[in-house]
């Protein structure tokens, strides 16, 4: 399933969906990570395979620290 970030989570691995899809992928959608036997990975949504990256390390959330009020 796709978070909320558009990214994907399999055995600690974690992908990126990128922007500008054939099809319009949104955060909660199913899709089917492919893992063949070649070693590659794909992506695949609704019969169309999606551009994606591979991450490092576990995404962080983007939204800005918490202030304190003075």
């Amino acid at each position: 399933m796709v978070s909320n970030d558009f990214t994907l989570r399999l055995e600690n691995r974690f992908f990126q969906i990128l922007p500008g899809q054939v099809l319009r992928v949104r955060p909660h959608d199913k899709v089917m990570l492919e893992m063949r036997l070649d070693g590659t990975t794909h992506i695949r949504f609704k019969g169309a395979y999606l551009r994606f990256r591979a991450l490092t390390e576990r995404p962080r959330p983007n939204h800005p620290p918490d202030q304190k009020l003075l």
